[in-house]
């Protein structure tokens, strides 16, 4: 089953937004689907920042349907990422070795899609670094699960611009990165609980009062990733009871 998320990031300095199949990752490098195909189209109506307009999303999210459904069908391609940037929308594409030329040419299988022009490029691509280049890293990830967190709290009812303890979990091969990670920590405010050693790892619990409306998510999980990334720890994230008025 598909996961599919997305996250902003830069291209060339500019503004892209990537959305990314994250299902796939545990699965990624697929033997059956060694070549990538890209396919990608001017849009007509971008923002002056070069994203999606709203006046012309309609049509591009129907464009970018057929390509789908085409390249699906001519080519067995598996469809595993899009980004938006600089003015075009580009989808990415995982093809069996047999299917490479139906991949290469996608207007046989999409038929006319004027006043829009694809352009197309195939690649042999077996470790499928594409896509490992466009999944998203630590940060990106974790806003991702920030957002999906928060929208299930404010779907109960809970006040997120309510502070309140929040709990986080982080994970680490050895004790004393641990403790090093606790002192570091507590200097930012956390109340740190002792790390505690279950089967092969250690699993350190800290809390903090915090809110969850805007960024405040974020800006607290990334200060704890730079908190505990020199120690090699493994954020397991965060939770909080439900704040209702």
């Amino acid at each position: 089953m598909s996961d599919w998320d997305f996250y902003e990031g830069t291209m060339d300095s500019d503004r892209a937004f990537i959305a990314v199949d994250l299902s796939l990752k545990t699965h990624a490098p697929l033997a059956s689907h060694p070549t990538r195909l890209q396919v990608r189209f001017a849009m007509l109506q971008p923002r002056e920042d070069g994203l999606r307009s709203a006046e012309e999303a309609d049509a591009v999210f129907a464009l970018e349907d057929r390509v789908v459904e085409a390249m699906a069908c001519a080519a067995k391609a598996m469809f595993v990422a899009r980004t938006v940037a600089q003015g075009y929308t580009e989808l990415f594409f995982y093809v069996p070795a047999d299917q490479k030329q139906a991949a290469n040419d996608p207007p046989a299988a999409v038929g006319r899609v004027a006043p829009y022009e694809l352009e197309w490029y195939v690649e042999d691509d077996p470790r499928w670094d594409t896509y490992q280049e466009l999944y998203p890293n630590r940060y990106a990830i974790q806003s991702i699960m920030n957002r999906r967190l928060v929208q299930q709290m404010t779907e109960v009812g809970d006040q997120i611009a309510v502070a309140r303890e929040i709990d986080h979990l982080a994970l680490f091969s050895r004790e004393e990165q641990a403790r090093e990670a606790a002192r570091g920590l507590a200097e930012r405010g956390f109340r740190v609980d002792e790390p505690h050693f279950d089967e092969d790892r250690w699993s350190l619990q800290f809390h903090r009062n915090d809110s969850c409306e805007g960024n405040r998510p974020d800006e607290f999980v990334f200060e704890i990733l730079d908190l505990i990334g020199p120690f090699d720890g493994e954020y397991d994230g965060w939770g909080s009871v439900v704040v209702k008025g």
